[in-house]
Parts: structure tokens; sequence; C-alpha cells
């Protein structure tokens, strides 16, 4: 078996089994199917060769499975975290960076009160939903902890899309602390 991690095809919407025209056992294809629908996760589409940036011209299968967690009606991936968030209620706390690269960027404002930006970086993990946690450079072990919440808002334009960061740990940052951003839909 062999991993890549090349982006998720976004033409492929639902669970799907891509294989070769030069496989060398036509029965694997159905047997991965199996195992896939016994594992809970039935595939609705199979297709030949080629799809986005993933091609399959050896003697190769590829399985495209979507989470079975759904968070208000919408399917959650990793790539749906990255992004800019604003703190609400977290004191010196200004800002929250999430990179596609697994970095992030917290900032805050120095607790001398002289306005200056301080940042701490490090990487971030999305192991489990609707669990989030961060693990500044240098350290052996994650610092930050979040919860994961979306929910749906409106303003007098147009309706929100919120996704919200909670933070589980007290001790780094003030109860009540969270990282927020909105999408207009």
């Amino acid at each position: 078996m062999e991993v890549n991690n090349f982006d998720f095809p976004t033409d492929i919407t639902e669970n799907t089994l891509l294989y070769s025209l030069f496989i060398q056992k036509p029965e694997s294809i159905d047997i991965a199917s199996s195992l896939s629908d016994a594992a809970g996760f039935s595939i609705q589409q199979k297709q030949i060769f080629t799809v986005g940036n993933h091609w399959y011209t050896k003697d190769s299968i590829a399985l495209f499975l979507f989470p079975k967690i759904i968070d208000n009606g919408i399917t959650f991936f990793k790539e749906d975290l990255i992004n800019d968030y604003k703190a609400q209620n977290c004191g010196t706390a200004t800002s929250l960076k999430l990179n596609k690269n697994g970095s992030f960027n917290l900032e805050s404002l120095s607790k001398s009160g002289d306005n200056v930006i301080e940042s701490i970086d490090g990487i971030w993990k999305y192991r489990q939903y609707p669990y989030l946690e961060l693990q500044r450079k240098g350290s052996p072990y994650a610092d930050y902890y979040f919860e994961i919440k979306r929910f749906k808002g409106a303003d007098k334009v147009s309706e929100i899309d919120y996704m919200e960061l909670v933070s589980l740990n007290t001790s780094s940052l003030p109860e009540g602390c969270s990282f927020l951003i909105g999408t207009r839909i």
C-alpha cells in the first residue's frame, strides 16, 4: 500500500473507488468495495483511471472515503480549519492563524500594555472531531486544546456560517476564550 499527500479531489463528492484498467486481479475491486462496506463506508461510485490530480495507470486501486461525522449537515475536513481567527474574550490574545502547512501563529498584545504584539508559533493537529491541538515550537506536547463548534448566524446583510474554536484549558487562556471566523452564505 502506498499513501499520497495530494489534495482530496474536489469533484469527488461521495465515497468513490478508483482503479486502473491494468489491474492484475480484477476481483480486487469487489474485495476493496466489500471491505469498505463492512467498515461502514459504502461505495457509491466506481470509476476508471483519473480524478483531479490522481492518476491510476498501473496495478492500483484508490478509495476516497468521506468521514461519517457530520456537523450541521456539512461534512468537515482538516482543510476547513485553515484560516485567520479573531479572538473573543481572550484577554491579551488577539488572533490565531492556522496555516495549510500545519503551523500556527497565536498573536497577543504585550502584557506591559505598550501595544507590542507578541507571537507564539508551533504546529496544529486535528486528530479527532471536534478537537484541535496546538503545540508550541519546542514543546514535547500540546499546549492548547480547543473544541470546534459550528453554527449559523445572521446580520443585516446575510446569513453567516461561523466556526468557533473554544479554549478547553483555562491555564493558558482565560475562561470563555474562543477564536471565531465567519463566512457569508
